[in-house]
């Protein structure tokens, strides 16, 4: 369960910005449908929240990348 867990991490990353993506685009087409005032801002949604997603999970993603390298650096010292 706790094997690799920076690549788990670095996977989560992935997994959280493509729900994340998904859900902008979802959400952008149903602000876009309830009503014709709110198009402008289901647009917005829409290409603006799957970048607001990618740039977060960068932080996600480093976090997985940093253990992977510290587990590295632990291997080849000891």
């Amino acid at each position: 369960m706790y094997d690799n867990i920076g690549g788990k991490i670095k996977g989560l990353a992935k997994a959280s910005f493509i729900v994340a993506a998904i859900a902008e685009v979802i959400t952008g087409i149903a602000l876009m449908a309830t009503d014709e005032d709110l198009i402008g801002y289901g647009l917005l949604v829409m290409f603006v929240g799957p970048i607001v997603a990618w740039v977060s999970s960068w932080l996600l993603y480093g976090f997985g990348e940093l253990i992977c390298h510290a587990r590295h650096i632990d291997k080849a010292t000891s």
